[in-house]
């Protein structure tokens, strides 16, 4: 199935039919859909056999991919272990941050190490880096 999006118009082609989803662009489902549909490609699955791995219909998997279902928490965790990502990383980040940044990226840079803290497994190391990170967010 190969879906189109026209995002500049919120509409999207699926099958021939048009649907006009630009009431939902920049909501949590909207974006939380987007971040589901990129995993999905990203690991080679159709609508179809995502659905099939967690006991949903395609049909479901395109709403919540277009941001016209709201995803339960509970959904969220079984659609993230079954592409092979941390719930946390279909998430949708915070658009601004702080609006005084030293410097353009720095507030790509706060999430980026912020990020790979989270992902140290050796406790030991993760609370003496702790203080480093923090220092970066304040």
């Amino acid at each position: 199935m190969i879906e189109y999006m026209f995002a500049s118009v919120g509409k999207t082609a699926f099958r021939g039919f048009i649907y006009d989803n630009s009431e939902h662009i920049g909501s949590v489902s909207y974006e939380l859909g987007k971040k589901i549909e990129g995993c999905r490609i990203v690991q080679g699955y159709t609508q179809a056999k995502l659905a099939s791995k967690i006991g949903l219909t395609h049909k479901e998997i395109h709403n919540f991919e277009l941001g016209c279902k709201a995803i339960t928490i509970k959904e969220s965790y079984i659609i993230a272990g079954a592409l092979s990502v941390n719930v946390i990383d279909l998430l949708p980040g915070p658009t601004v941050l702080r609006e005084n940044s030293w410097y353009e990226d720095e507030d790509k840079e706060i999430v980026y190490l912020t990020k790979i803290h989270r992902e140290i497994k050796d406790q030991e190391l993760r609370k003496k880096l702790y203080p480093l990170v923090m220092v970066r967010i304040y």
